[in-house]
């Protein structure tokens, strides 16, 4: 096994434990919002406006922040327990995306290392090995311009690679790819659960193919 493998194995194992984590933490969230909406329209609110997907932006993280900070004792404590909930699941996801772009990161930073200096932001040098196939994308491509797109995605400015990729990716695996759909948006979460990185022994059988 390379060293580089080894030497960041740590590393990602307990990035790793954090992201299952952080995921179970976001199961509770979702189950208790649930529950207290169940409630709220029982007692006869009218909620029907709320989001209970697990994918959310800093954007809707700071507006539930806001509601919470600016309910008044007033408020039903339901309706603040709701707000609360929103904006912890929020936190959490958005923990969860970070966890996984650092992930990205250190696959990238090994394919960088072993393969030689890159002729450009969004290029590697040729004999770079193409890893596994998710058809009709390689692994090598997958992990170079979805770590590109998790550092840019505040800012949308992305080179046309990744912009090719990430439509390749919502064709082929679905509309969780899309940047269009997710506008200033990590991605991370959804490349490494499509490569089942969350399962360590996967993620050192493509390094070592990676970096052999």
């Amino acid at each position: 096994m390379h060293q580089y493998i080894v030497e960041t194995g740590n590393t990602v194992r307990g990035l790793l434990e954090l992201v299952n984590h952080e995921d179970s933490l976001i199961k509770e969230q979702i189950s208790k919002l649930r529950e207290a909406i169940i409630e709220l329209k029982a007692q006869g609110w009218n909620f029907n406006a709320i989001d209970l997907k697990d994918d959310f932006s800093d954007t809707y993280v700071m507006s539930a922040f806001f509601r919470l900070a600016n309910s008044t004792p007033s408020t039903d404590e339901l309706k603040s327990e709701i707000a609360r909930t929103q904006a912890l699941l929020g936190a959490h996801q958005l923990t969860t995306q970070t966890l996984c772009g650092s992930i990205l990161q250190i696959a990238k930073q090994g394919i960088t290392l072993v393969h030689g200096s890159f002729l450009t932001h969004d290029s590697y040098t040729i004999g770079t090995p193409p890893g596994r196939i998710l058809a009709p994308l390689t692994l090598r491509d997958i992990i170079w311009q979805s770590c590109n797109q998790a550092v840019l995605c505040k800012e949308e400015n992305y080179q046309q690679p990744v912009i090719d990729l990430f439509a390749e990716l919502e064709l082929s695996h679905g509309p969780q790819f899309s940047l269009s759909r997710h506008p200033r948006q990590s991605r991370a979460k959804q490349i490494i659960q499509l490569l089942e990185w969350l399962n360590y022994g996967t993620y050192i059988a493509d390094m070592r193919l990676l970096l052999p």
